[in-house]
């Protein structure tokens, strides 16, 4: 009798880990989509451009869970007042997903392609073009009241090469640009 009651608890308890296993796979398969990814980028750009209060797009959005490698292609941000402030051609990162789970952003390789930026701030007194992006979020950040009882977990943040390939920057009509920059970290020995 007691034998019959543990493997029925046992086959229950199977078919719940196989559901929640299923489950996972249907998602990120789900996640895998240009569907669910447009869908995500969608929803996205609109609470930034509502957010910001200014026009953001971004072309298209690429990411795959099974290789951890994101695809950006096409952000492009404007300032308050209608003028380009960053064009982005293409992004690629690799990313460790599962280091997510434990407050870690782990970017082993990050590639940046064809940036362009129009900062903006004509006198000492005067506001930059991009402060508003600053004080949008800074504003989330100062009604948020810590909780006492929760712990609060830091996010760390590594990334072990970069590089930036063909950027121009302009900052109060003086234009800078950069046809490279790359960044290998050394490992620790």
């Amino acid at each position: 009798m007691k034998k019959m009651i543990i493997k029925r608890i046992l086959k229950i308890l199977a078919g719940f880990v196989v559901a929640v296993l299923v489950l996972l796979l249907i998602a990120t398969i789900a996640l895998n989509t240009t569907y669910v990814q447009d869908k995500m980028v969608t929803r996205v750009v609109t609470y930034l451009s509502e957010k910001l209060q200014t026009r953001v797009t971004v072309e298209h959005l690429n990411f795959d869970l099974f290789r951890r490698d994101v695809r950006l292609q096409g952000l492009y941000v404007e300032d308050r007042e209608q003028r380009l402030l960053l064009q982005v051609g293409l992004i690629t990162a690799d990313i460790d997903f599962m280091a997510l789970l434990h407050h870690e952003v782990r970017i082993p390789e990050v590639h940046v392609e064809d940036v362009q930026a129009a900062l903006h701030k004509p006198s000492r007194d005067s506001v930059a073009n991009w402060q508003f992006i600053i004080d949008a979020f800074k504003r989330d950040s100062l009604k948020q009241q810590p909780q006492p009882e929760a712990k609060k977990h830091k996010m760390t943040f590594d990334v072990n090469r970069f590089a930036f390939d063909r950027v121009q920057v302009t900052y109060n009509e003086r234009t800078f640009s950069l046809a490279g920059l790359h960044y290998t970290r050394e490992p620790n020995r």
